[in-house]
């Protein structure tokens, strides 16, 4: 199990999940995570991106998932067979792209990184 919420409303904006809980987003920001997922191609994900940030401050904290690079300064996840050996950092869009495949892994070493003593994934 992974400590999470999920499919919530904060401040007015939709979180998709929230690593471990609300509680650490309003009283640690850096201890929280977003993970947003794209949910179709007219989304203006500048816009949803900027929603977020109004809840988180720390871009790193905030990813992103999708069938495709969306060319954003946020970590992605990209969901595609063809993505599975994926793992590069790209220049352009100054952060690392992953293949989905590797979320559990990266979700895990982000609660190694702010001590989070509840449930263990891996």
């Amino acid at each position: 199990m992974i400590p999470a919420e999920r499919k919530i409303v904060v401040d007015n904006i939709d979180i998709d999940i929230l690593i471990p809980n609300s509680k650490n987003l309003k009283t640690d920001n850096e201890k929280a995570l977003i993970i947003y997922f794209l949910k179709n191609k007219k989304e203006d994900i500048n816009d949803t991106i900027r929603k977020i940030s109004e809840i988180q401050n720390n871009k790193n904290n905030i990813w992103l998932v999708s069938s495709k690079d969306i060319q954003s300064k946020h970590n992605t996840f990209i969901v595609s067979s063809s993505s599975s050996s994926l793992s590069v950092y790209d220049d352009y869009a100054e952060r690392p792209i992953y293949p989905f495949s590797e979320i559990l892994i990266k979700i895990n070493e982000f609660l190694k990184n702010i001590n989070y003593t509840g449930l263990k994934i891996l």
